[in-house]
């Protein structure tokens, strides 16, 4: 298992909460279940990726912007690997 997901296994809860019990993906109903239920970045690692390289952050910055808070949010496992295989270069 991924450590990351270790740590942040007890933020699932709190943001199927904030997301009212619904994955924000495809309006279906969550669980609190890790092997259903992701822990989602809405500002992708890709995204703040090409802004460290592009000098627009540090990477120490883009670090703490990918794993705070207000960029989480539970998704289902499906949605999350179908969202980033759509993000994914061909």
């Amino acid at each position: 298992r991924r450590l990351r997901g270790r740590l942040r296994e007890p933020q699932r809860p709190r943001l199927i909460a904030i997301g009212k019990g619904v994955c924000p993906l495809c309006q279906e109903p969550l669980a609190n279940d890790g092997k259903v239920t992701h822990i989602d970045h809405t500002q992708t690692v890709k995204a703040l990726a090409e802004k460290v390289v592009q000098g627009e952050l540090t990477f120490d910055e883009a670090y703490r912007q990918l794993w705070d808070e207000s960029n989480l949010r539970a998704v289902h496992r499906k949605c999350n690997y179908a969202r980033n295989s759509e993000s994914a270069p061909n």
